[in-house]
């Protein structure tokens, strides 16, 4: 384990399994490098622990809010680029890779494997299924379900997640619908 100078750890955060860089910052209760939710079932039905046996790489500038969980990868380290900002209670799943410059707001979680592209914006209990790729400059409003790859730029809301626009059309309209 490795901790780039001038970082500052506030209390109760655990590091294991990690590399932080220089400059970072983390809150209250940060969990970075404990194992993911990783398991397969047999032929029998028997559920087995997959090994999460790599490491969380933090890039330099990070902030992470106090309450966040950031796991272990498992076939690859799991990586949070340079300047990203992660605010409070985020779950950050096994093998996630998140660019630079990536905002996430309270209580977004990733499900393994997501990658998420340089700055992209994640609003307050977004997410996503795991093993999809939430392109570069993308935004997610808040509570909006990615269940498939989010394009470049793309500007997304909803369950699933789909074209804000569209999905702001269609609530007006139910709305209308149920006032009449």
């Amino acid at each position: 384990m490795h901790v780039g100078g001038r970082t500052k750890l506030h209390a109760n955060v655990t590091l294991q399994n990690c590399r932080v860089g220089t400059d970072c910052l983390l809150h209250s209760g940060v969990r970075i490098g404990a194992d993911g939710f990783g398991f397969w079932v047999d032929t029998a039905g028997d559920v087995h622990k997959r090994p999460q046996l790599l490491r969380v790489l933090l890039g330099d500038h990070v902030e992470v809010g106090a309450g966040t969980c950031i796991d272990r990868g498992s076939w690859r380290d799991t990586m949070i680029g340079s300047h990203t900002k992660i605010d409070n209670q985020v779950q950050i799943g096994h093998n996630c890779q998140l660019g630079r410059f990536v905002v996430l707001c309270a209580q977004v979680g990733l499900a393994g494997s997501t990658i998420v592209g340089d700055g992209a914006v994640l609003g307050g209990r977004a997410a996503s299924v795991g093993h999809l790729r939430i392109g570069a400059g993308a935004r997610m409003a808040g509570a909006a379900v990615a269940t498939k790859d989010i394009a470049d730029g793309a500007t997304v809301g909803g369950y699933p997640a789909w074209d804000l626009k569209n999905e702001t059309r269609v609530l007006a309209r139910l709305r209308r619908m149920i006032r009449d």
